[in-house]
């Protein structure tokens, strides 16, 4: 199978900076979904916010030097949800960073860690979930 080229993949993941922009932060409930704080979410657009990252073809390949170039852009397009005031849009990219922790722990924790005392004025159920995602414990 022929691998796709850094650069085309590299644009790829740089568009769901758009997605979120366009489509999620505008139009998904400002509601989280993760435990028991989203009724019916299955039926929202708030579902496939929340589980984007876990439907994503990867969750990063540290020791895969040709897809360090797209990990980090991925990365950089989670944090970037970080600041949406869609509370939708934050729990999806802690969500995917909490996925990251694996491969990229020290990174998920610190912009966590900065997130957090950027954002004191966050709910007590999105800075719990944070404080898991920081972890790489989320569902």
């Amino acid at each position: 199978m022929k691998r796709v080229p850094e650069d085309p993949r590299a644009e790829c993941a740089a568009a769901i900076r758009e997605l979120h922009k366009r489509l999620f932060e505008p139009l998904c409930e400002n509601a989280l979904s993760h435990g028991d704080h989203g009724a019916a979410v299955e039926e929202r657009l708030n579902s496939i916010c929340y589980m984007w990252w876990d439907v994503f073809p990867t969750w990063g390949s540290p020791d895969d030097s040709a897809a360090r170039g797209v990990d980090e852009v991925l990365l950089d397009v989670m944090r970037g949800t970080l600041s949406s005031e869609n509370v939708a849009c934050v729990e999806s990219g802690l969500h995917g960073l909490g996925h990251w922790h694996t491969g990229y722990p020290d990174l998920v924790e610190s912009t966590i860690d900065a997130f957090l005392r950027g954002r004191p004025e966050i709910g007590v159920a999105l800075r719990d979930y944070a404080h898991a995602a920081r972890r790489g414990r989320v569902l």
